[in-house]
This record gives C-alpha cells, structure tokens and sequence, in this order.
C-alpha cells in the first residue's frame, strides 16, 4: 500500500484513480495520520468456506418441529405482538424496542 496525502491527490486525482483502477490500493494521510484507503472495489464476492463454524453450536434435533398451538394461534392474531409471542416462549419480558433508553 502506498501512502498519499490528500494534496497530493487533489493535485492529480485522474493519476490516482487510474492507479486503483490497475489494482493499486493507497492510504490517504492528513496531518501524519492515516484517515481514510483507496482502493480498487473487488468484483467477486469470496464465498466463506465450508465448515466455517464446524463444533462451535449444535442445532437442537427439534430444530424442524411444528410451534406449540398456543405460539401458532398468537402469530396468526394481529393484535399479538411479537414480545407477548417472547414471552411465552421463553418465559422471560423482551426487550421493547419503543423504548428510548437502548
């Protein structure tokens, strides 16, 4: 990586960006310190391996089973909120997020 200041590229930006659009990444330096890196943007998304997370959780075996009736018929209910649903599931209050203090 290259170092530039900011002067630097405002005195030849075209320069710069035809040396990103070569492969070229810079670091963008004002007032000695690093704020900001140029860079070219990747075009291929890498896919993340297979087996990333291998023996760090464990699907429960009733991961795929059918919700208990009372969950089902309080999903279906408009006036259900999803924090009564919480509730009941878990027996613990959910967090409510029309709150102001989070």
């Amino acid at each position: 990586m290259l170092r530039v200041t900011i002067d630097e590229i405002q005195r030849d930006p075209s320069k710069y960006l035809r040396q990103v659009e070569a492969g070229e990444t810079f670091v963008i330096i004002q007032a000695n310190k690093a704020i900001a890196e140029l860079r070219p943007i990747s075009s291929k998304k890498e896919l993340r391996p297979f087996g990333l997370c291998a023996g760090k959780f464990t699907v429960p075996d009733d991961f795929d089973a059918p919700l208990p009736e009372d969950i089902l018929s309080a999903a279906a209910d408009p006036h259900t909120s999803g924090e009564l649903m919480f509730d009941q599931k878990f027996g613990i209050q959910a967090p409510s997020f029309n709150d102001t203090n989070y």
